[in-house]
C-alpha cells in the first residue's frame, strides 16, 4: 500500500451537540498523489456519533457534494 497525505483547507464545522449524540459536518479537499498522477478530492464529510459511558462512538459517515479531478504525472 501507499502512503496518503490529507490537507484540510477549509474547516466550516456545524455542530448539534446532545447529552447522547453528536452530529458534525465539514468541507475538505485532499489531494492524492500516485505513481501515475494526481487527483484532488472535493466535497463534504458528514458524521454522527453516539455516547457510550464515557466515549463517543462514530456511528454513521456520508461523503456528500463529491468531486474529483485527476491529473496525469508528466
Amino acid at each position: 500500500g501507499g502512503e496518503h497525505e490529507m490537507f484540510v483547507v477549509q474547516f466550516d464545522a456545524e455542530h448539534r451537540s446532545g447529552k447522547h449524540h453528536c452530529n458534525c459536518a465539514f468541507h475538505f479537499n485532499m489531494l492524492y498523489e500516485r505513481p501515475a498522477y494526481r487527483e484532488l478530492s472535493q466535497g463534504r464529510d458528514m458524521w454522527v456519533f453516539h455516547r457510550q459511558q464515557d466515549r463517543w462512538i462514530a456511528v454513521w459517515r456520508a461523503m456528500i457534494e463529491l468531486s474529483a479531478d485527476r491529473v496525469p504525472k508528466q
